[in-house]
């Protein structure tokens, strides 16, 4: 793959320039709409104690949050340091210091600011001079984000009435081709890197020219859906105005590692590279790509980096896909009630609050037609509470943990661990379910100095019971309860939640390591995170049928299914062996004639469910592990996954309707299989093709370091998996017609 130059030249300045740069037609209109925008009031109570008190999150503060963005605060925190360099512990320093609120806040917006520090390239490590000894390196604003702030006083706007630019005019829009951009979830589109400029060679102007801006590349596509969405007869200027308004004070920090430059059909890789120089530090340049599809594709890595974060256990990632389904026009229903479903409808249900189940009804679809499923899995190898999991050893308080899964699990060692999952709990006299994630590093399992174990890089051992447990603190006395574990921890949980620790009934919680996902390599090609397998595939299923259009056509049911308990053998009553496929599909095929005969048989023929888990990408140091003519690479596409002994379901025919679907979605695929002295893995791919008679392929995006507590991926497979998945859903009932009868 060819990637950006490197980091040399990202130290390149741009020459200031000559005079103040005018503003743009959009500065000026974000101007009129800021200053006629109602500020917002701030919402305050009043305590039993009678003091006046800030509410922040549905949780009361005795500060008001200050009205800057995380980045902002860095940013100060910077400015304000000796040289404008400051340690990360100086940083939070500088922040709770400075802003009242940080300090009776909890530490989950430290984790906020080591993330943004991590993936966005404005900010800089660097080594710690000789005279500063300490822990850790220094952080700096970079070069670009320096000389950008200087760019931007310059380019204040001197007359904001002035609202006439030639760029912007009703030719101009009439040119768009809004079937294009129609589809595309308007909550990602912040992070889209379209970009519609004719000196990269695309023709295409979006009505809102935003030239100088440093994010003009996101935003312009940003506000070019919405002036598709929001256009009214009252004309361009309104609209524009409107648009403005509403988006006032958007983060537009998106830019920094998201951005990707594109290579013009019949312009050279060198000339291209010479182009970027001055915009290096946008960050990670990726495949240069060519045509409609970079108007099209999103960088869905910075949702995913969310994502993920926010799903430490399949119960939360089941609370994260709903609750962007719900943002995005779908209806949750139950499992247990009477389904009235119709045409164009969109619909989820869960089950057990860690399988889920999402389905969009085609506008011509008719009993005895196909349905286009996406099938992946919720769960990761882990460590889970034991039953009674309080351990008291040398005066040291150790939590019982069982092995979930097929876990790399060396790599748990000396990280920072803490809990995740679901808590019951007794309100009320019902007994309601309640999602818990703690965010402080809690948990550890040491390793054994290299002095007490010469032989430790030699032959690194352990023993699963005795020296898998991790150590959650150290007390003098533990606090007794007749509870099967520590009160300290049943503390810990019940104030999380909001209740005391006698409401706890029983809970099912894991561990997790909290270092947040992050961007990494050296163009930032990379995304390094826990839980690849197999949340990245859930997270491109998902959003793949939330983007998919032309929903009224299709004659088919789009499916996405996440199952749970996959890395255990899916032998549960929410794992893809249970009846959980197979019943949703029977509800779903008698819509519209629930009493006609052989519906759901006829509907499994004119079926397709891909199968989607990551694969393996092939590793530099171990190239001898992949199969010569099957080496699947970190951001070179969707890998379709192939074994003659059917550990795979894969067969030429959904091979074929796979790389239809790729072709109109413009991404790459690649093709895999495992050596013949190499054992093969499985997926939920076989058992629902056996178990429904249904077509399967099995794919998954290239991964290294497959069960490891940290695994890494490619940061444009995330965007390209989408893409297929969504050309999938709008495109398969048609290239199904063009098959002769099997």
């Amino acid at each position: 793959m060819e990637m950006q130059q490197n980091k040399q030249s990202s130290s390149r300045k741009r020459s200031a320039p000559a005079s103040p740069t005018p503003p743009t037609f959009f500065d000026q209109v974000l101007k009129i709409a800021s200053a006629s925008k109602p500020q917002k009031p701030r919402k305050t109570k009043v305590s039993k104690k009678g003091e006046q008190v800030y509410l922040f999150k549905n949780k009361l503060h005795a500060h008001p949050r200050p009205d800057l963005s995380y980045n902002e605060l860095i940013i100060e925190a910077i400015k304000k340091s000796e040289n404008q360099m400051a340690s990360l512990q100086e940083i939070y320093d500088y922040i709770q210091d400075t802003y009242e609120f940080f300090k009776e806040s909890t530490v989950a917006w430290q984790n906020s600011i080591r993330h943004n520090l991590s993936v966005q390239k404005m900010f800089v490590r660097v080594p710690r001079p000789p005279n500063n000894p300490g822990k850790g390196g220094l952080w700096k604003l970079s070069d670009w984000a320096i000389e950008n702030a200087a760019v931007q006083k310059k380019r204040k706007p001197e007359d904001s009435t002035a609202v006439n630019s030639p760029s912007v005019n009703n030719a101009n829009v009439d040119k768009i081709d809004k079937g294009k951009y129609e589809n595309l979830d308007s909550q990602l589109l912040d992070s889209i890197i379209g970009y519609s400029n004719p000196d990269y060679g695309y023709k295409e102007m979006a009505p809102v020219k935003l030239d100088h801006a440093p994010f003009a590349p996101a935003a312009e596509y940003h506000y070019m859906q919405q002036f598709q969405q929001t256009q009214s007869s009252t004309g361009l200027m309104d609209t524009l105005a409107t648009i403005a308004l509403n988006n006032n004070g958007h983060d537009f920090n998106h830019w920094q590692y998201q951005e990707m430059y594109h290579q013009p059909a019949g312009f050279s890789y060198e000339q291209t590279q010479e182009r970027k120089v001055d915009n290096s530090n946008f960050g990670v340049m990726l495949n240069p790509l060519v045509g409609d599809k970079t108007l099209l594709q999103a960088t869905f890595s910075d949702k995913f980096l969310k994502f993920v974060d926010a799903s430490p256990s399949p119960f939360h990632a089941v609370k994260e896909c709903s609750t962007r389904l719900l943002a995005n026009g779908f209806s949750e229903i139950r499992e247990s009630d009477v389904w009235s479903l119709k045409p164009n409808g969109k619909y989820f249900y869960t089950r057990n609050k860690s399988a889920i189940v999402a389905f969009a009804v085609g506008g011509k679809y008719k009993p005895g037609n196909g349905f286009s499923i996406v099938g992946a899995h919720t769960d990761s190898p882990c460590f889970k509470i034991k039953p009674v999991s309080k351990i008291v050893e040398s005066g040291y308080l150790q939590v019982g943990v069982e092995l979930y899964g097929g876990g790399i699990w060396h790599t748990w060692f000396d990280r920072d661990l803490s809990i995740a999952g679901k808590v019951i709990v007794e309100k009320n006299n019902k007994f309601e379910q309640v999602l818990v994630k703690i965010d402080e590093s809690l948990l550890r399992i040491p390793t054994l100095a290299i002095h007490l174990d010469r032989t430790a890089n030699e032959s690194f051992t352990f023993n699963n019971e005795e020296q898998l447990v991790p150590i959650l603190g150290q007390v003098k006395k533990a606090i007794e309860n007749d509870k099967p574990h520590h009160a300290e921890l049943l503390n810990l949980i019940s104030m999380k939640i909001g209740v005391s620790a006698d409401q706890i009934k029983d809970f099912e919680l894991c561990l997790y390591d909290t270092q947040p996902a992050a961007i990494g390599g050296l163009n930032g090609e990379f995304i390094h995170s826990a839980r690849l397998d197999n949340l990245m595939m859930s997270f491109c299923g998902i959003n793949g049928l939330i983007n998919a259009g032309d929903l009224e056509n299709d004659e088919n049911i789009r499916v996405c299914a996440l199952f749970d308990n996959e890395e255990v053998g899916s032998v549960t009553a929410h794992g893809a062996d249970s009846n959980l496929m197979e019943v949703t599909l029977q509800r779903l095929a008698k819509i519209g004639n629930p009493t006609e005969e052989g519906v759901f048989e006829r509907a499994m023929t004119k079926s397709l469910l891909v199968s989607a888990d990551m694969a393996h990408g092939l590793h530099p140091n171990y190239k001898n592990k992949h199969e010569k003519n099957h080496q699947p690479t970190l951001n070179g596409g969707v890998v379709i996954k192939h074994n003659a002994n059917q550990k795979y379901a894969t067969t030429s025919i959904t091979c074929l309707i796979l790389k239809e679907s790729a072709k109109v979605a413009n991404v790459n695929l690649q093709e895999f299989v495992v050596r013949n002295d190499s054992p093969c893995g499985s997926t939920i791919g076989p058992m629902l093709s056996a178990k429904l008679g249904l077509q399967t392929i099995d794919v998954g995006n290239p991964q290294w370091s497959m069960h490891s507590v940290r695994e890494t991926a490619g940061t444009k497979d995330v965007g390209d998996a989408v893409l297929l998945f969504k050309a999938f859903y709008e495109n398969f009932a048609s290239i199904q017609r063009k098959l002769s009868d099997q």
